[in-house]
């Protein structure tokens, strides 16, 4: 039952947030057996090992976060997910693209891919607008 105090804006200094909020899990060999979100157009399994290409919707103005977990009945041996971007060009890869490209890594740093079953939670925040942010 939803709360009828909740709202759907919040404080922030980025003009026109975006929060979109999605999973997936892997099937056999790491390959993306089924995902869901809004705002979420595909998840596939990219072309290395470890890696999963988040594709969006529609196009945003700036990319300001994204957080990711694993769940898995069973420990996993994917221990961490990072954004495999170079951050040189990390805001103009995704402006263009709409692609947000993970990367697994095991617990010594090497790339992983999902074992079958386990699922990646995930939020993306992005800027709609184009106004920059505003003076702190």
């Amino acid at each position: 039952m939803a709360n009828k105090y909740l709202r759907q804006f919040q404080y922030t200094f980025e003009a026109d947030t975006v929060t979109l909020y999605g999973s997936f899990i892997a099937g056999a060999v790491g390959v993306v057996d089924s995902f869901q979100g809004g705002g979420i157009a595909s998840v596939e399994k990219g072309p290395g090992t470890g890696e999963y290409i988040i594709t969006l919707a529609q196009k945003y103005s700036r990319f300001l976060m994204a957080n990711t977990k694993v769940v898995f009945d069973s420990a996993s041996l994917v221990t961490s997910i990072q954004l495999l971007e170079d951050p040189s060009t990390l805001q103009s890869d995704i402006s263009s693209t709409s692609q947000i490209h993970l990367q697994c890594l095991a617990e010594d740093g090497a790339a992983e891919n999902l074992g079958e079953g386990e699922m990646v939670l995930f939020q993306i925040v992005m800027r709609n607008s184009q106004i920059g942010p505003f003076d702190t």
